[in-house]
């Protein structure tokens, strides 16, 4: 017995060693942190509420990582230098949990992939792949506590998940599906001479040709207002062709394709700029484009991503980002737009935005295949006559998916509400009864399933290499 006393007391030493030792740890050398058997066991059966991550606030802390402060309430506790992993927060990227957890700061910034560390009431971490959470599209939340997640969340598509490259390939297409297509083909600058631009001077004097061209957009362009695109064009970005600030006008002309371009933080000004502003025109085609701005600089300080008035029609908008806005899309503006606007929209991402996603007013929509996600106020809206038909699209975290009354009596209408997916989203207000209106084309075989319009969209749309 007394030889079992004296191990049993050699033992609790070391123990308790081993504990002041721990405790005594800096942030920057911490290893990952697993729950012990016991305790994940204890609550294993306990289903996780999972809550969303604001981050509109979320700021770059350099390297991977991104900073939201005030992230998690006061009253769960967080590591600290005294208790360094004292915090039982979880995080999840799109219903997938990322680790590790208390994470050194200096790895988030360096290593990231999805390490993390909530420190005092703030959280610091980064995506699975390294991309920035604040614009990559996916969904970020937190739990408290050892459990499982809800099977309804499971059973989400993963945002960055890739389909088989054949079958992902056989959604794309060659030529635009739409109205793009429709009372006559969009070529854009086919038959054209190429010509690569690298500057604000070269862009514009290309653009404003009155000869077919495709014009290659290489590296970035910076400027501020836009240039004036005439008809018969390609601008397509190459070697991650980007226009800084520099929007473009596409006024009375016709034929203009713009394809794998980065287009942001055009400011609106005192000339109505936009990053794609399309007024009097038709058979427009934008294609795996990345269009946005922030929300850190009021309302009026940016317009629209995309705004597509004075009756253009015989449009397209696919396989493209909009993002990071307030107002991301006007279709028409007024009574006078009756029986103009024509546009179609499918397989586009949009995200982190608050209205206009799209606006239509006094014209014909069609919306398939998109992905809604962190859209703060309406999304799809139609007023004074405006008609939408939506198929197969996905809505996440979105505060009104449809909504036809805007205020005042001027309403609009839908069609094919039912045919899309609602995950944690507000209801819609549909206020008209709905409309048999359909599109004018074929469409069917490019049909998603709506729950596999994440994982699909996210893999293909923006420019493409």
């Amino acid at each position: 017995m007394k030889n079992f006393n004296s191990q049993s007391t050699l033992l609790f030493s070391s123990l308790l060693a081993s504990v002041l030792l721990f405790s005594n740890c800096k942030k920057d050398v911490e290893t990952e942190f697993t729950p012990s058997v016991e305790a994940v066991s204890a609550t294993s059966s306990k289903k996780l509420v999972l809550n969303p991550l604001d981050l509109s606030s979320a700021k770059s802390d350099n390297g991977y990582a991104v900073l939201i402060k005030r992230a998690i309430p006061e009253s769960i506790k967080g590591d600290d230098a005294k208790n360094p992993k004292a915090s039982i927060v979880r995080i999840f990227e799109n219903g997938k949990e990322l680790g590790a957890a208390h994470a050194s700061h200096g790895d988030i910034r360096s290593i990231g992939k999805g390490q993390f560390s909530h420190w005092g009431t703030s959280l610091i971490f980064s995506a699975s792949d390294n991309t920035d959470p604040r614009k990559n599209g996916r969904s970020y939340t937190y739990a408290v506590g050892a459990g499982s997640i809800p099977v309804a969340e499971e059973k989400l598509p993963v945002a960055d998940e890739k389909l088989p490259v054949a079958d992902l390939e056989a959604k794309r297409s060659g030529t635009p599906i739409g109205f793009a297509n429709v009372n006559g083909k969009t070529t854009g600058g086919e038959g054209g001479q190429t010509v690569i631009v690298t500057t604000l001077t070269e862009l514009t004097k290309a653009v404003e040709s009155t000869s077919p061209l495709i014009i290659k957009v290489k590296g970035t362009i910076t400027g501020s207002g836009s240039v004036y695109v005439k008809s018969n064009k390609s601008i397509i970005g190459t070697n991650g062709g980007t226009l800084n600030g520099v929007g473009l006008k596409i006024f009375s002309v016709s034929n203009v394709i713009v394809q794998n371009l980065t287009i942001k933080n055009v400011v609106a000004g005192s000339d109505d700029n936009d990053c794609i502003n399309i007024k009097y025109s038709d058979h427009i085609w934008v294609d795996h484009c990345d269009l946005f701005a922030d929300r850190n600089n009021g309302w009026e300080y940016y317009d629209g991503l995309i705004d597509i008035t004075k009756k253009s029609s015989y449009i397209t908008i696919s396989w493209s980002k909009l993002h990071d806005t307030y107002k991301a899309m006007l279709l028409g503006v007024s009574e006078n737009d009756k029986g103009g606007i024509k546009v179609t929209l499918y397989n586009n991402h949009f995200y982190n935005l608050n209205e206009r996603v799209p606006s239509m007013v006094a014209g014909e929509a069609h919306v398939f295949n998109n992905y809604f996600s962190n859209v703060n106020g309406y999304c799809v809206g139609s007023r004074i006559d405006g008609i939408v038909r939506t198929d197969n699209n996905f809505f996440s975290n979105c505060s009104t998916p449809i909504d036809t009354y805007l205020g005042g009596d001027a309403v609009g209408y839908i069609s094919g509400s039912n045919t899309n997916y609602y995950d944690k989203s507000g209801s819609n207000d549909i206020r008209t009864v709905e409309k048999s209106w359909t599109a004018p084309y074929q469409y069917k075989s490019a049909l998603l399933n709506a729950k596999d319009v994440p994982a699909v969209v996210t893999a293909g749309a923006g420019p493409t290499l």
